[in-house]
């Protein structure tokens, strides 16, 4: 095992093993992850990664990680570490630098003297289950339902249809773009509910 990967597992394996059983015992509906594995052996990359993860059932996006790695380790390896939101967000709650700078020791343990503001970014964003600013979706091409789901708003809008609430039903409907189609979708879908599957 390279020295710089050995040092990363011994400095950061038993903090987000840990955090992750104090996060299981506090958000029992939530779901952690801890990983720690090398990436891209068969590249260039060359690279080790271990973080933690938080799933969020029914929304969207629906995790966010505290990941530290590290890359090409054959050549000049670089340390990156973040607390980032999945798909389609993307955003990233706290980075450990804007760069990535050279890997080493120093650095590493520049990096864990840093641990602790990312480990509270990361405890923020689970409390949060969202992303700090709504994520830029571009709805261009998608249906109804594809909009709904990817803004992670289709259980509210089967829950307005199911009540036949149309004030909600057209408030939601413009949250994914279609403000100006609101009314004329709400009505559609209330006059012939089976047919849109309320």
């Amino acid at each position: 095992m390279h020295p710089l990967v050995e040092q990363i597992e011994r400095l950061f394996l038993p903090e987000v093993q840990g955090v992750a059983s104090e996060m299981r015992d506090r958000y029992w509906s939530l779901q952690f992850n801890v990983w720690h594995a090398p990436e891209g052996a068969l590249t260039e990359y060359q690279g080790y990664s271990l973080g933690i993860e938080c799933v969020f059932p029914r929304v969207v996006p629906n995790n966010v990680a505290l990941q530290v790695e590290v890359c090409h380790l054959a050549t000049t390896p670089k340390l990156m570490a973040d607390v980032v939101w999945g798909h389609p967000s993307g955003e990233v709650e706290a980075a450990f630098s804007q760069n990535r700078p050279e890997a080493t020791s120093e650095t590493v343990q520049e990096l864990h003297r840093a641990f602790p503001t990312l480990l509270q970014a990361f405890r923020i964003a689970v409390r949060r289950a969202t992303p700090p600013s709504p994520p830029q979706i571009d709805f261009a091409g998608m249906t109804t339902n594809e909009r709904l789901y990817v803004a992670g708003l289709l259980p509210d809008w089967d829950a307005a249809a199911a009540s036949r609430n149309r004030k909600r039903m057209v408030e939601i409907l413009g949250k994914v773009g279609l403000a100006s189609q609101g009314d004329q979708i709400a009505d559609a879908v209330l006059a012939n509910p089976k047919r849109y599957g309320s």
